[in-house]
């Protein structure tokens, strides 16, 4: 879909728009696509109060104010305010011929600790660091207003220019062994979370999981020891679960105009980066191996957590010799594929490898009906997603004349037993295993499941209202009920969007396999 681009919502800039009277603009958009509005001096991570009023020639349109992740539908030619976490991308507007824009306030909403009904009172941030934020830390605070601006100073604290602070080696020791979880969340605007597998037909790979800390009016980050590589983690900690574990990747600090002030946007990954980053030569070992050996060996030089849960059942399946020359993220997909059982890093950031997730009963249902209990849905069906075949690549090594291993592989390809393929052609799905045997039964098996009925893509809950739902886990089965249509699908995706005033929690659904 293309956008008409508006570079500004003042008038003698607003050159997708011819001005009606006051502060009235007729807006030019080409059929029915969205126009995007880029507000004059609107600054990003900022609540804004709008009063927006809207018209349209046509009594049947919808008129459509879209932006992140909030959508608006406006009433025609009646004033309407709303409230938007403005996060300095375009504004979206869908089905107007006339607009009437007021901002009249602002203003920067950020967490405040424990504040009743809100996800500060549930969720805390918390990061490994020095607990130094309110003094000057030698080698490492810079002299700047935000960091001298600061609260009382905690005991046992260098003071510079201070008859009583006393430079012994037994104080400064002792203050540099004082590493702990110190909560951080207080002064952030946003918190966003996304972990989740990739699916692509029958295969599943491991994705990156990210947390990213929205800060305004921060002081610079550096001054209190948050750098790359500090470990981070979200709790709910009225249930007593982490949300998300991982480290920081890297911290961008943005200079606000004419304000002294900086944003402040903290990014921090889990364990898959770790796995991702760690390169793996070849696994060429006994002729057969079991499962278990194979990922007890990938994972246990590197002092990696794991955990095989009950319902990991390798099917007495082997794997067999490879020189697959990769990271060691994807030789876990290799083993997670090759026996059909997912792997996934856990909030807790520990490997876990679980069985056939349809062997399991679903947890629990989310439903459309009286009382929803979730607030958004995505259920669309393409064409494209039908796969109609599938192709199975089977790495394996063998030895050459010169006693060298090489790579070999087998390729084994099962039809849809439905026929399928008939009505909507030859669409392929590929999986790469390194089964001793078995690699064409698995063929004929991924085949049979294959599943071409619309089915419910994501569900949004109010986590606020529902902490309990929001802490499940990836992989895990649930039942869903949308327009009158049951499905049972597993969670391989989880989004967390956590702002001063409310919670969401995303769950991306798939038929696995």
């Amino acid at each position: 879909m293309s956008f008409q681009q508006v570079e500004s919502i003042r008038t003698e800039d607003f050159d997708a728009a011819v001005t009606v009277s006051g502060d009235w603009w007729h807006l030019t958009a080409h059929g029915d696509q969205p126009i995007l509005l880029n507000p004059v001096g609107f600054t990003p991570y900022t609540l804004y109060e709008l009063t927006v009023r809207v018209g349209t020639s046509s009594s049947n349109k919808t008129i459509t104010l879209r932006h992140g992740e909030m959508t608006f539908k406006l009433p025609r030619y009646s004033s309407h305010t709303i409230t938007l976490h403005y996060d300095g991308s375009p504004i979206e507007l869908l089905g107007a011929d006339s607009l009437h824009w007021h901002a009249p306030s602002s203003k920067v909403k950020r967490f405040v600790a424990a504040e009743e009904g809100t996800p500060a009172s549930q969720i805390s941030v918390e990061m490994e660091i020095y607990n130094l934020y309110d003094a000057f830390a030698l080698n490492s605070s810079r002299l700047d207003d935000a960091t001298l601006d600061a609260a009382p100073i905690p005991a046992n604290t260098i003071v510079l220019d201070s008859e009583s602070a006393i430079l012994n080696t037994y104080r400064l020791l002792d203050r540099a062994t004082e590493w702990k979880f110190v909560p951080v969340m207080d002064g952030m605007s946003q918190v966003k979370v996304t972990r989740g597998v990739e699916v692509e037909g029958a295969a599943l790979a491991a994705q990156i999981g990210t947390a990213t800390f929205v800060i305004p009016k921060a002081r610079d980050p550096r001054s209190m020891r948050i750098t790359k590589g500090v470990e981070v983690r979200i709790v709910n900690f009225k249930l007593r679960k982490v949300l998300f574990t991982g480290k920081i990747e890297s911290v961008q600090i943005s200079p606000v105009k004419e304000t002294g002030y900086n944003t402040v946007t903290i990014t921090a990954h889990d364990r898959v980066a770790e796995l991702a980053s760690i390169a793996r030569y070849g696994n060429v070992t006994d002729e057969k191996e079991l499962p278990e050996d194979r990922i007890r060996r990938l994972l246990a030089p590197h002092e990696i957590p794991y955990l095989l849960e009950e319902s990991f059942n390798p099917n007495n399946l082997f794997l067999t010799r490879t020189v697959y020359e990769s990271s060691l993220v994807q030789h876990l997909d290799l083993v997670a594929n090759s026996l059909s059982s997912p792997w996934y890093i856990r909030a807790d950031n520990a490997v876990i490898f679980t069985g056939d997730s349809n062997a399991t009963d679903p947890l629990f249902k989310l439903s459309d009906r009286v009382n929803p209990s979730f607030i958004e849905a995505d259920a669309t069906w393409q064409s494209s997603e039908i796969s109609t075949a599938i192709k199975v690549t089977n790495l394996k090594a063998l030895l050459n004349e010169d006693a060298e291993w090489n790579a070999y592989e087998e390729t084994y390809t099962a039809l849809d037993p439905k026929g399928r393929w008939k009505a909507w052609g030859m669409k392929t799905t590929e999986v790469t295993t390194n089964l001793y045997a078995g690699a064409a039964a698995l063929a004929q098996r991924l085949a049979q499941k294959a599943a071409d009925a619309m089915q419910l893509r994501e569900v949004t809950i109010d986590s606020l209202n529902n902490p309990e739902l929001a802490s499940t886990e990836l992989m895990t089965r649930i039942d869903t009920e949308f327009r009158g249509e049951n499905q049972i699908a597993t969670i391989t995706g989880i989004i967390h969007t956590i702002r001063p005033d409310f919670w969401h929690t995303t769950f991306t659904l798939t038929r696995i396999r």
